[in-house]
């Protein structure tokens, strides 16, 4: 292989990883140890893990520094606990080392500089790929932090995922029931019991309450519960295209919801409507709130 070629194929691979690449994938890309080491002093590879580099004279972003941290660690590593969570932007990345990773051999190096290294065998279903990083799920991240965060950071990463609208509750039930003895697992079931705690609002008590505050602000009155075409929506102005949606733990709470909820907001969207989705929390917590936002959205409409 021309090394034009391998080095054609170098700078493709690392465009799709963020900057960086480890020393098993540039030997399938045709790298022999003598070019690789010839890189390394010409300054195109800067080692950030033992095996692993930093390609091209840019330090590696966030991303690139997450992906090292899963390479150094070898097959089955992934990124985890607090790294995991400021992945899936569930905290600052400012406050989340990219270093948390989980590997899944229960013996070898406890240790490496700059990463912590956890071990657990993690069923396939709590691990997923984020910008083509392999980390654990939304449920076992935030299971994970539980046990090293403040019990306040870890309530925040809770309702950060809530409002992104990647928490599955039905998910998140099944995996702290895969771990009954963690004590991340006792955590996240409270907190989760005091948001659920707000779903015993009936429908019809958070609709008289959204609509009272509405009132009260002289916003025009919605039709209610209303069909619009072929779907049920909660709240409807229809002369300014405006769709409010009030979403329960309960039946929103699952993968197959969350999916269902997207598909009817891109419908809503191609038929050009505007969609504001609120959680029963928001509005039983703060339905004066909630309806200074349709305020503002109705006005700017």
């Amino acid at each position: 292989m021309r090394t034009e070629t391998a080095t054609a194929l170098l700078f493709r691979e690392v465009q799709r990883q963020h900057g960086v690449i480890g020393r098993a994938q540039l030997v399938a890309l045709g790298f022999g140890r003598r070019r690789i080491e010839a890189y390394r002093r010409a300054g195109t590879l800067r080692q950030l893990h033992r095996g692993v580099y930093a390609v091209g004279p840019m330090p590696p972003t966030w991303h690139g520094h997450a992906l090292a941290a899963t390479l150094a660690c070898g097959e089955g590593t992934v990124l985890s606990h607090r790294a995991a969570a400021g992945l899936h932007d569930l905290v600052p990345r400012s406050s989340a080392s990219p270093g948390d990773v989980t590997v899944p051999s229960p013996s070898g190096r406890r240790s490496r500089p700059g990463l912590r290294i956890h071990r657990s065998h993690l069923p396939a279903v709590e691990v997923t790929e984020v910008d083509g990083i392999p980390v654990t799920t939304v449920a076992r991240t935030l299971i994970d932090l539980a046990e090293v965060a403040q019990p306040r950071e870890a309530e925040r990463a809770l309702e950060r995922a809530e409002q992104l609208r990647v928490f599955d509750l039905t998910d998140l039930r099944d995996t702290t029931t895969r771990h009954p003895g963690r004590t991340g697992s006792a955590r996240v079931n409270k907190a989760v019991a005091a948001y659920t705690e707000d779903d015993t609002f009936t429908r019809s008590t958070l609709e008289r309450r959204f609509l009272a505050a509405c009132r009260s602000r002289g916003l025009p009155e919605p039709l209610v519960n209303t069909w619009l075409e072929d779907m049920e929506v909660d709240f409807l102005w229809p002369d300014q295209r405006l769709v409010v949606e009030m979403d329960g733990w309960g039946t929103h709470g699952t993968r197959k919801g969350f999916e269902r909820d997207r598909a009817r907001d891109a419908e809503l969207a191609l038929r050009s409507y505007r969609v504001l989705r609120f959680t029963w929390r928001q509005v039983g917590a703060d339905p004066e709130q909630v309806a200074e936002i349709v305020k503002a959205v109705l006005e700017a409409t």
